[in-house]
């Protein structure tokens, strides 16, 4: 385009040529907008793809934790005074990591905010998975100290029980 507007700049009648540079002016300076548009999408997609990147290395991980944080709570009961204890540091755990699902989750909602509207139900699908996992372990935290604190009630009464029965 430029070689031809040069050639063009050759051209005898001053009227087609003011006519031929005027709309290679436009031509040009349109070009410099795409270029611009397409440098400004190629930076926003790979910030794009950043953030994505952190979110599924973020996702994962908490939900690895998750897993091995529930395995802690399906230990034997036969010391429930040390399953109890296990219990309550999986609590502490938790509240401890809260921060941790709550970036992940505000990353999510970033991605969301920004993203295709085709690509918001998968990112709202993880958001629900680890919003639902995390409820998923707590409950099981909260229903296991229950049990193991009832089951420590009925030991107790049983041995009080025992000593009224050998006075």
């Amino acid at each position: 385009l430029k070689k031809a507007g040069e050639l063009i700049a050759q051209e005898e009648n001053p009227v087609e040529r003011k006519e031929i540079e005027d709309a290679r002016d436009r031509l040009l300076a349109k070009w410099d907008e795409i270029e611009d548009n397409a440098r400004s999408r190629s930076a926003s997609l790979k910030e794009a793809e950043k953030l994505a990147d952190d979110f599924d290395a973020k996702a994962h991980a908490m939900l690895d934790w998750l897993a091995a944080t529930e395995q802690k709570l399906k230990g034997p009961t036969t010391d429930l005074e040390a399953a109890l204890e296990i219990v309550e540091q999986v609590k502490s755990e938790l509240e401890k990591s809260k921060p941790n699902r709550d970036e992940c989750l505000e990353l999510a909602q970033k991605i969301q905010d920004h993203c295709h509207p085709r690509a918001e139900q998968p990112i709202k699908h993880w958001k629900k998975v680890i919003d639902g996992r995390w409820k998923e372990v707590s409950d099981r935290a909260d229903d296991r100290e229950f049990a193991l604190l009832e089951q420590i009630q009925a030991e107790k009464q049983r041995e009080e029980q025992l000593r009224k029965l050998q006075k």
